[in-house]
């Protein structure tokens, strides 16, 4: 990035222990006559990543250590350890020679950056302990616990963005390209008026700085809803019907639910449903923009933070309008320069995609009506305050002084409290208390199918027996009407009578969390020497899954399988497995907890196949295998070797 020189400037950035290493590191070079002495003079800025700068009056460095290694590694080096522990001096050493530095070297920066999440229940390194105290020192957090700080699983993730946009800002006084010149002008100094219109090329590249489309895999992959189901949300005693025909003012409507209530299903079904776009056109007659976001936890950045939503609901407007787009060119066209030129995005990109929209609305001519379906508010990257606020502030600009600005919200999330004290006031209803037919018919379906042979009365009495047990058990959750629906077709295809399946059926938990411990220790029909095999390659997947930051390729996951397990010679023939071969070797491991999204709706060649990722069914079972007990379940007689290579 910078000019060859023959002093070429050096930008530090360590993570926890090892800023404590930095900075005594930049001591010891300025008291050095060898070549080291030249170090110093180099170093333009230090970027700290949750390091302990201040201890408490009893924390030696060695207890810092300690505490440090003891709740991120397996198996912290006690003698080390214990030789930093009562050396308290070193601590204090440190932290005053640095001090010294920054005095008399004024053109050195600092930023330290600080753990938002807690790891084990606790903050390693507290806000007060990872701030130097300094006059020039910047800061800013990372939503990442301790141990995550440092790890990044793309240029896309949102915390090597506010890094990278740091040292950035370090570098690009420095030195910058002539080529560059007149569009980093555009890019770090504020934009006027824009044109009246913009060029073809313009509108592209703007359109493409917007544009990911794994932000809409979420809602592709969500299951369409059964047949005949979730028709009755257009009936008059929900209010959904009235609020799209505008009879009701207020521009949110909420649907919350239980866990693994069928949310997400319900939300592609009303956004994708023609009967939606029908009354929202006996709303206003002008054309109407129709399209949603669905937040997804288990997925990519995009698909999860308030950037991803925010460029996909403009990609969505400007795409259908492009009338609207001088009126954010001023604003993101610094996006498209920047993107193509320096990569990922400055701290304060939410900010200006925030003031488009808002821009958008304000500024329009023509009328602009938008309804947006955003699912799993819950699942959303950050405070669920600042999402709710946005939602709301963008929702009322539709006032008799924007009169042609007309939004509606859609959203659903669990019922929450922020979300109760957030969207109280606002039309909705809980989905769990309207889908006990829907579970019915479901029910009753799947087990006809299945059925090979003709029942006579007696057994369709045995079946309609169940299915009515099924409906009173299931208190509105249908996940876990899949699950129970899933085991009995299991045990018809196995053979068992309507009587076996009776008793079966009895023996299931009610709890969706018990349902995923009976799913984990089930072992149908396979030797003890199967079972503990199966078990050592769910832990691997279960461990690998949970604490991903983006979704997984099938092909790696099953390779890793093999590495971890100590299959190693069997690592080569993953290769030559097919995906559906590996798909059922998912399937079978993780006890049907895993899948691959989409799966069922795309032929066995549609894509590459690392572009095949796993994911947990839903979220309450990642939700479940993060929690003590389920961790635990997945964790029993698990062979140590291979707890501590999947850590």
């Amino acid at each position: 990035m910078l000019r060859p020189s023959p002093t070429p400037p050096i930008i530090f950035v360590a993570h926890s222990l090892g800023g404590i290493v930095v900075k005594d590191a930049l001591s010891l070079s300025k008291q050095e006559t060898t070549h080291l002495k030249d170090i110093l003079p180099a170093t333009i800025g230090v970027a700290f990543l949750g390091t302990p700068h201040q201890g408490s009056k009893t924390a030696s460095l060695g207890k810092i250590a300690f505490e440090i290694s003891r709740l991120l590694l397996q198996n912290p080096n006690i003698k080390i350890l214990r030789a930093l522990e009562g050396q308290s001096e070193i601590l204090d050493r440190i932290s005053k020679s640095f001090a010294q530095i920054l005095a008399s070297k004024e053109d050195i920066k600092v930023h330290s950056f600080q753990e938002e999440l807690e790891t084990k229940g606790m903050s390693i390194v507290d806000a007060s302990s990872s701030t130097i105290g300094s006059g020039r020192e910047t800061r800013s957090g990372l939503y990442a616990n301790h141990g995550n700080m440092a790890k990044y699983a793309s240029a896309e993730n949102i915390n090597f963005r506010r890094v990278s946009s740091v040292l950035r800002r370090w570098v690009q006084p420095l030195s910058a390209p002539e080529t560059y010149s007149s569009e980093m002008s555009a890019l770090y100094n504020d934009v006027g008026e824009g044109p009246a219109d913009i060029s073809d090329e313009q509108y592209e590249r703007l359109l493409a700085a917007l544009d990911f489309p794994e932000a809409r895999s979420r809602l592709e992959n969500v299951e369409e809803a059964y047949a005949d189901t979730y028709t009755w949300i257009y009936e008059d005693r929900l209010g959904f019907k009235a609020w799209l025909q505008g009879q009701d003012p207020r521009p949110i409507f909420w649907i919350s639910g239980k866990p693994g209530s069928g949310k997400s299903t319900l939300m592609k079904y009303a956004l994708t449903a023609a009967t939606t776009g029908l009354y929202l056109r006996e709303y206003s007659q002008t054309r109407w923009i129709l399209t949603g976001h669905f937040f997804h936890d288990r997925g990519s950045e995009v698909q999860k933070t308030m950037e991803g939503f925010l460029c996909e609901i403009l990609f969505q407007i400007l795409v259908r309008r492009r009338d609207l787009v001088p009126l954010v060119h001023p604003i993101l066209r610094r996006r498209y320069v920047q993107k193509e030129l320096l990569g990922p995005a400055f701290d304060d990109e939410v900010e200006r995609l925030r003031r488009a929209l808002f821009a958008m609305a304000c500024g329009s001519d023509s009328p602009i009506n938008c309804c947006i379906f955003v699912d799993a508010l819950d699942e959303h990257l950050g405070t669920q305050r600042d999402l709710t606020s946005f939602l709301k502030d963008l929702a009322h600009l539709n006032k008799d002084w924007i009169p042609n600005f007309r939004l509606r919200f859609c959203v659903a999330s669990r019922p929450e409290n922020h979300f109760l004290d957030a969207l109280h006031g606002y039309p909705g209803f809980a989905v769990h208390e309207y889908t006990r037919a829907d579970i019915r018919r479901y029910a009753v379906g799947r087990l006809r199918d299945e059925h090979a042979l003709s029942l006579d009365n007696q057994q369709k009495e045995i079946t309609l027996g169940l299915v009515s047990q099924i409906e009173a058990k299931s208190d509105g959750v249908f996940m876990w009407v899949r699950l129970v629906v899933n085991e009995l077709v299991e045990g018809l295809c196995e053979g068992d009578t309507l009587r076996e399946l009776e008793a079966l059926l009895s023996e299931i938990p009610t709890e969706l969390s018990d349902l995923y411990v009976r799913a984990i220790r089930r072992h149908p029909r396979r030797s003890t020497a199967s079972i503990a095999k199966h078990r050592n390659e769910a832990y691997v997947m279960f461990r690998m899954l949970s604490g991903a930051a983006v979704p997984i390729p099938l092909r790696h996951l099953i390779r890793a399988t093999f590495l971890l397990t100590g299959e190693q010679h069997s690592v080569a023939e993953v290769d030559e497995m097919s995906r559906e071969s590996m798909q059922r070797r998912l399937n079978s491991r993780s006890c049907g907890l895993l899948e691959v999204p989409g799966w069922s709706n795309s032929n066995e060649y549609d894509l590459e196949i690392d572009d095949v990722f796993v994911e947990f069914i839903h979220q309450t079972v990642k939700d479940f295998i993060l929690s003590e007990t389920g961790n635990s379940i997945v964790k029993k007689d698990i062979p140590l070797v291979i707890v501590c290579q999947s850590f």
